[in-house]
């Protein structure tokens, strides 16, 4: 699981590093490992190895840890210091590090974190001001981050007994400043687009963590979104997961079932960490008196070679481009690689399933408003002819109202001098106005909102209103069309005014 937290207070990062991450106990056994500095933007900064205090308070305050002077141009009072991007383990994988003792898992977690965060930083950018020209984001590919590895989750008292469960995680904390080549200079990173792709990142994450373990002899399984251990059975892992259990009962007892609302929930609840810490041996004699001998062995030898069930690269992609494709006419390239690495947990990689779908014959991708869209011809074909079909519906309509006008023109029998009801006071195109209402919500003679809304809820309309590929023209065309026949129906617009005798102005 990934989680992204923006931290909108220096002292608030600062309290935050003093109180867990500025510790004398960061020893060989410790249940936390000291920060390390990674990405472009640390070395351009001289930032390496070990994360000393006085640089991130530095940074935290928006200054240059090498000079103290400003690192960006603005330094606002409620500007957004960092962002936390904490990437979990599965509970199963956990288990095999800690009461499996295979260290090996150490190395692997931390290689999918870091590689994860590299692919984030690729796509790093920085806001574009200039005077005369619109503002955009321009690429930096650079990030300054601190990796922060935690192995136990917060602490839970149980009768009269307060221990932290087995958690392996990484905060990594990426501070808001990214250095632009262009310009030559600092300024604050543009993280919207890492934020909104988080379900991508999570994806990508996970399946190389899941390759990895496969690669270790592990049997990989699909678990939801997420994957698990083959061998190691879910009680196991429920029994070292009692802050989930936690949360689960708050939420059932406020009410709350949306996924944010309870990891909110999750800090709310959570107790704050002792200040004398058990080493890792003593957790882990703890942790085994918690588990009998059968899933002991099982969690131990889940490492044997197992199978893993899941799609390779080019199954993953079909099935994606089926289940993408259903309800929408384009994607973006994230969604629908996320749907794809999800099958494909364990075994096939990131740039395998990327690969395969750039090789994909009959895609379509456009870039548009940041976002890289994709499309397939079959589904630029049925937007185009949902468009015909409405447009041609459309014409028929308006036929079969031209002709229901002429029965309601001044000296027709069924109009009177005095009006409708022979109401003095009801204007003679009263009449008209009724049909209109009526013919809206008559399928057979659809106004131009009507077609607006079915397109919109057929699922062809989204690709067409981004405009992102061909067939977006024709719906344009067809909306300018529209906007003005609309017009022509309705009482009065902002171009025209009302008409004489309309009702109500």
């Amino acid at each position: 699981m990934l989680s992204v937290t923006p931290c909108v207070n220096a002292q608030q990062a600062k309290d935050y590093f003093t109180r867990h991450m500025d510790r004398d106990y960061y020893l060989r056994d410790s249940a936390e490992f000291p920060g390390e500095w990674h990405g472009r933007g640390a070395e351009m900064l001289g930032l390496s190895g070990q994360v000393d205090k006085e640089s991130y308070f530095r940074l935290c305050e928006n200054l240059d840890p090498r000079t103290g002077e400003p690192l960006t141009p603005r330094t606002k009072a409620d500007r957004r210091v960092s962002y936390d991007f904490t990437f979990n383990a599965p509970k199963s994988v956990t288990l095999a590090y800690e009461l499996g003792e295979d260290d090996r898992i150490e190395t692997a977690f931390r290689d999918s974190v870091k590689e994860t965060m590299e692919e984030m930083e690729n796509a790093m950018r920085a806001r574009v001001r200039t005077e005369g020209r619109r503002d955009e984001n321009r690429a930096t590919c650079n990030m300054v981050w601190a990796e922060f590895i935690h192995r136990t989750a917060r602490p839970v008292t149980e009768d009269g007994v307060t221990l932290p469960d087995p958690h392996l995680h990484c905060h990594a904390v990426a501070l808001n400043a990214t250095y632009d080549p262009a310009e030559q200079r600092w300024k604050a990173g543009q993280f919207e687009r890492l934020v909104r792709g988080k379900g991508y990142y999570q994806a990508a994450f996970h399946s190389r963590l899941a390759k990895k373990m496969a690669a270790l002899g592990y049997g990989v399984e699909r678990d939801g979104n997420s994957f698990k251990l083959a061998g190691i059975d879910r009680a196991a892992c429920e029994e070292f997961s009692r802050r989930t259990e936690i949360i689960e009962a708050e939420a059932k007892r406020l009410g709350i079932t949306d996924a944010e609302t309870k990891g909110k929930l999750g800090q709310w609840t959570r107790e704050a960490k002792p200040e004398e810490q058990m080493d890792i041996k003593e957790l882990r004699k703890a942790w085994h008196k918690r588990v009998d001998d059968g899933q002991r062995s099982a969690i131990v030898e889940a490492r044997g070679g197992r199978e893993t069930s899941a799609l390779n690269a080019e199954q993953a992609v079909d099935y994606a481009l089926s289940q993408c494709f259903e309800r929408e006419s384009a994607v973006t390239q994230k969604n629908l690689l996320k749907t794809a690495l999800i099958q494909s947990f364990g075994k096939a990689s990131v740039e395998d399933v990327r690969n395969a779908v750039m090789e994909r014959d009959g895609i379509l991708q456009r870039d548009f408003k940041g976002q890289h869209y994709i499309t397939t011809r079959e589904a630029l074909k049925e937007e185009r002819d949902i468009i015909e079909f409405r447009a041609g519906r459309q014409g028929d309509a308006q036929q079969a109202g031209r002709k229901q006008s002429r029965r309601s023109r001044p000296g027709s029998k069924r109009r009177t001098a005095r009006g409708r009801h022979g109401d003095p006071q009801f204007p003679r195109q009263g009449h008209r106005v009724k049909r209109r209402s009526r013919n809206r919500q008559d399928p057979d003679d659809a106004g131009y909102r009507f077609r607006h809304r079915e397109i919109r809820q057929t699922g062809f309309y989204l690709c067409a209103k981004r405009r992102c590929i061909a067939g977006g023209v024709a719906l344009r065309g067809l909306r300018q069309r529209g906007n003005g026949r609309a017009a022509a129906n309705r009482p009065g617009d902002a171009k025209t005014g009302p008409r004489p005798g309309d009702v109500g102005g």
